[in-house]
């Protein structure tokens, strides 16, 4: 795969060197901290859908238990 250079700023070359290993790469940092974006991101997401589900189930069940009512 081609690499190429990107400009950072030496705080953040600093920062990156205190959570990589010494025979780690700095693309191999900066994927894994993409990577646990990424996630987070997904997790927001799944819970606001979980949330917006159980919101829609609850009307479905209300529904029902005043239908449910109208027929006894």
């Amino acid at each position: 795969m081609e690499a190429t250079t990107i400009k950072i700023y030496p705080d953040t070359k600093n920062d990156l060197d205190e959570l990589r290993n010494d025979d780690e790469s700095y693309d191999s940092i900066i994927t894994k901290l993409l990577s646990e974006v990424k996630h987070k991101h997904l997790i927001k997401e799944l819970v606001e859908a979980y949330g917006k589900k159980a919101e829609e189930d609850k009307q479905v069940e209300k529904e029902w238990n005043k239908t449910s009512a109208d027929w006894d």
